[in-house]
């Protein structure tokens, strides 16, 4: 390497020529911190979004079976009714 070349870097480097400075540093780390504060922010959205999907789509099912029991218990105290009612017109 040329003698004026290796002087030059060693006065670039001295200078402090290809350090990052102190600013940047701390403006890089408030990026990341605010990148993982964001992340974390959808995250928990997305997360309660797929929660309250979930609980319609359960609230859902249990509806259909709450109405199918309803028109089977229905049906269960129309036949009793009309077997007490044969019974009575029996006796």
């Amino acid at each position: 390497m040329d003698s004026h070349v290796y002087e030059g870097i060693q006065q670039a480097v001295a200078a402090g020529i290809g350090r990052p400075s102190l600013a940047l540093s701390i403006f890089t780390l408030v990026i990341l911190a605010a990148i993982s504060v964001v992340a974390i922010l959808v995250k928990a959205y997305v997360n309660k979004k797929a929660e309250n999907l979930a609980t319609k789509s359960d609230f859902a099912a249990l509806q259909e079976q709450l109405a199918e029991n309803t028109r089977l218990t229905e049906g269960i105290k129309q036949e009793f009714s009309r077997q007490s009612t044969l019974w009575q017109s029996k006796l």
